[in-house]
């Protein structure tokens, strides 16, 4: 474990204040040990704001697990029901962070949640993350400051990551959203991609995801799953290399009866149809398709 943390101090209430910067640090934990329970932690009131500089570790919260992975960050309001600790056997855990304490500084935390979800991915180079690393610096070597300043700095991070955020939810969100959903998918390809585990893997609560999907796209997400994999389907079909039971399985779709029906829902032909060696469809007037010597 490597700890670089700067405690700032203060003569006034910091409480007296919207929002002021407490706690600065850069740490690397290595062992499986590391494990923050913020509902007995038994410290001030703040909220916490932790980037991911390298490895991962993982946040739990509201009963459900994320993943935290390389510029992605968490600001959550301590004490709250929140674990976040790094997993037996995984990479050193490389982060950054700033808490804050004031009632300005939980209500901008928490309506960063409900816009955005857990946890956000802002990337490493992102202002935010520049703002933070210029803040460090500052305390650091001024950790006597005084309230007005650390206030300041305070007030400078919140509207940096807030303007960060909007750009990002803007102009990136739909792509991005997409990206890492397509990614998932192909990954586990041959398994149920469910609609939890998909927000999960994005950082968001079941219904929010949900919500934000369909707002974004036009459509639920279980629906964009089936279309991707289908289509996945239809180009495995056109090579010609593998049965269609394969690719069901490949697919994820357990049962080929269903794959078949959801596959003619989809594109209007049976998957065999769709093979290069399947034989001509032939189309009569007034008649419905038939294959050669079907009568």
């Amino acid at each position: 474990m490597r700890d670089d943390v700067t405690d700032l101090i203060f003569l006034e209430n910091p409480l007296v204040f919207p929002a002021v910067l407490i706690t600065s640090g850069h740490q690397v934990r290595e062992t499986g040990n590391y494990y923050n329970d913020c509902s007995k932690r038994r410290i001030q009131e703040m909220d916490a704001w932790q980037y991911t500089l390298a490895g991962g570790g993982v946040i739990r919260i509201e009963g459900r697990e994320y993943e935290l992975r390389p510029g992605q960050a968490f600001f959550v309001h301590i004490p709250s029901d929140c674990v976040y600790y790094l997993p037996e056997g995984a990479s050193p855990w490389e982060f950054i962070y700033l808490n804050f304490a004031g009632a300005g500084a939980a209500a901008f935390a928490a309506g960063l949640r409900r816009k955005y979800g857990i946890v956000q991915t802002l990337g490493e180079n992102s202002e935010t993350l520049r703002t933070a690393r210029k803040i460090q610096a500052c305390v650091k070597a001024h950790p006597d400051c005084g309230i007005f300043q650390s206030s300041r700095l305070a007030l400078e991070f919140l509207l940096t990551l807030n303007e960060d955020l909007e750009k990002r939810g803007a102009g990136n969100t739909v792509r991005g959203l997409l990206q890492r959903i397509d990614s998932y998918i192909i990954d586990h390809l041959g398994s149920v991609c469910g609609v939890g585990e998909l927000a999960r893997q994005c950082g968001y609560s079941r219904s929010h995801f949900s919500r934000l999907f369909h707002s974004l796209t036009g459509q639920p997400p279980h629906d964009y799953v089936m279309r991707f994999k289908l289509e996945y389907a239809r180009r495995l079909l056109q090579s010609g290399l593998l049965p269609v039971k394969e690719i069901a399985r490949r697919t994820g779709f357990t049962d080929p009866s269903y794959f078949c029906r959801a596959f003619r829902s989809r594109f209007h032909c049976s998957p065999g149809e769709l093979r290069p060696d399947a034989p001509p469809r032939l189309k009569f007037p007034g008649t419905r398709s038939l294959k050669p010597n079907q009568e």
